[in-house]
């Protein structure tokens, strides 16, 4: 295996560690979907949205910040249109 090989490997595996981890988060917003709709609140709050938002921004690394705040809005995106998913199959 070359080094190139070896590095794309390395890829791989951390993409599939990506896509665990937001299949997790998944997890944890169907459980804050429940929360929410048994206390008539909201699936979206754009206050703490702010404050995911922020919260990545200040943690230095590689990454732009409008990569990350792009990455931010796609999975915050993605959270509510769950939310809305799992609220339509409850009612």
């Amino acid at each position: 295996m070359t080094n190139l090989e070896k590095l794309r490997k390395q890829i791989d595996i951390i993409d599939l560690e990506i896509l665990n981890l937001l299949e997790q988060r998944l997890r944890v917003v169907q459980k804050i979907s429940q929360t929410k709709q048994q206390a008539n609140l909201s699936t979206r709050s754009i206050a703490r949205e702010a404050e995911i938002l922020q919260q990545w921004q200040q943690r230095k690394n590689l990454c732009s910040e409008n990569f990350i705040s792009k990455i931010v809005k796609l999975i915050l995106k993605e959270s509510r249109q769950f939310q809305k998913l799992l609220l339509k199959k409850t009612k």
